[in-house]
This record gives C-alpha cells, structure tokens and sequence, in this order.
C-alpha cells in the first residue's frame, strides 16, 4: 500500500513540476509588441507566436491582418524566419527543438503538453501543462508552377487553420535544399498530440518560435 502511494505522489509531483514553469514577458522594441515566454527545462521559449510585420516573405492567414493576426501570429518563409527573431533570440535548430521534445518525454507525447486549450478543432488529450501554448495557426503553400500547376493548385495557399501548428527550425537539408519545421497536429483516430520534424519547401509560410540566447 505506501508503495502504491508513493507511486501516486511521485506522479503528481513529476507532473506539477512540469506545470510550474517559470513564466515571463518581453517587449519586441521594433513594435512595442508584448510576447509572453515560458522556461522550460533549461529553454527559454516565446509562448506565443512571432508577428512582426515586413515587407515581403511573411502572410497573416488568409490575409486577415486584423483577427487572424493579432491570435495567431504571421506565416513567415524560411528565409525570412532565420534573421527575423529580435535582438537577444533567435531561430531554434533542429538539435533545440529535439531537447525540448526530449524535455517533455519525447515525440509522441510532448504535443499533448505543448497544445493550447484553444484554437484546436478537434479536441485530443491536450494539457499546455509545459506553457508553450502551441496553436492551429495553420500554414502558408506556396503557389507551384509549370505543368503540374493545376494538379496542385487545390493544395497550395492557406491550410489548416484549427488543424495544425508548425515552426521553423533554422536547420537545413541541403541535400533536399528544403529545411525543417516541427509540427504540432491532432492524428485523426488517435487521442496522441505528436510533434513531428518534418521538411518543408523553404518558401513555404509557417509560424515562428524563437528561443533566448544563452
């Protein structure tokens, strides 16, 4: 019976140590925009979405500069994604985003602690007992041209807001020259929140994380 009880007291601990993350705030000075920002493990994360405003490279969803902006962030591509962080952040590598997935108990679970209680369609096993906050802020495809234009025409612009959340790591494949980001998706059929790496299409729109320089 104590064994039992420690067993239980022993995961509700591990799993309030999770919650209390040590929280904060920053001023973006290039817009006086506020972002709130989580430590998690020895990380510290933007909680929210990047949304700094240029000129060329970088989408409001479905071009709603007003709602879908101010909740959900800017879709940025990845050229733009590696040099738009602030001043004291930047881009998180491949090998950042992994310590974070490892941090919060590896891929397959950490999306159900890295969703936000809003914004998802559909409804998984979702805590955010992590803070990251991560939301369906969907994603940008780019327009495909030359003969297979009208093959992919009903797959390119915006998709899948509600649906799933994606951020650029500043990683490459030179190999494919495309670069990774990891996304965070509800698998139908499944009650599991997995963040995945994933390459993409480097012109592609996808949110922005950035983390602190140590």
């Amino acid at each position: 019976m104590k064994k039992i009880i420690f067993i239980v007291l022993l995961f509700f601990i591990t799993y309030e140590f999770i919650d209390a993350q040590e929280k904060g705030s920053f001023i973006d000075i290039r817009d006086n925009r506020l972002y709130k920002t989580v430590k998690i493990g020895t990380q510290t994360w933007m909680a929210e979405n990047l949304a700094y405003k240029i000129s060329d490279g970088c989408w409001a969803y479905n071009n709603d500069t007003n709602y879908t902006y101010t909740t959900y962030g800017l879709l940025y591509n990845w050229y733009e994604s590696i040099k738009i962080c602030p001043n004291g952040w930047h881009l998180p590598s491949d090998a950042e985003w992994r310590i974070l997935t490892d941090y919060l108990g590896g891929q397959d679970i950490a999306g159900e602690k890295m969703k936000a209680m809003v914004s998802w369609d559909q409804k998984a096993n979702e805590t955010n007992s992590s803070g990251f906050s991560g939301i369906a802020a969907g994603r940008y495809n780019p327009p495909v041209t030359g003969e297979l234009a009208d093959f992919y025409s009903k797959y390119t612009g915006f998709k899948g807001i509600g649906i799933e959340g994606g951020w650029w790591s500043s990683t490459d494949d030179k190999e494919y020259e495309d670069a990774y980001f990891y996304s965070l998706y509800f698998m139908l059929g499944s009650v599991n929140s997995i963040l995945s790496p994933v390459r993409d299409n480097k012109n592609s729109g996808n949110s922005v994380r950035c983390i602190k320089n140590k």
